[in-house]
């Protein structure tokens, strides 16, 4: 997946995190879906018309699913996020360390 779709899925969850409406999606959901690789679908069907995820193709969402899992998995959100009550605001830190994952695999592969 290239940066610029993980920064355009960020500025969808701004939007959605700004209008208050996802307030009481839990942290708990959202790592349950990531963990389950279930994201993509969740998250479609979560937001619907209020994020346009339409630049995100299934074989980035496959993508997403599989980096998110391993997030999940190997991270506790308040410790490594300072996330701890919103769910939406845990979507957009997965999005932030995709991010720094794919440039620290960049600087990797430049440095050979």
């Amino acid at each position: 997946m290239r940066p610029s779709q993980y920064r355009y899925m960020l500025w969808q969850l701004i939007a959605a995190c700004d209008s208050g409406k996802y307030d009481t999606l839990s942290l708990d959901e959202v790592q349950q879906h990531a963990d389950a690789g279930t994201i993509a679908s969740f998250m479609v069907e979560k937001f619907g018309q209020d994020c346009d995820f339409s630049l995100i193709e299934p074989s980035d969402w496959l993508a997403i699913s599989e980096t998110w899992s391993s997030i999940a998995n190997a991270v506790e959100p308040s410790r490594k996020f300072g996330v701890e009550k919103r769910g939406v605001c845990l979507l957009m830190a997965y999005v932030l360390e995709s991010l720094q994952m794919l440039d620290l695999e960049s600087s990797n592969r430049q440095s050979f």
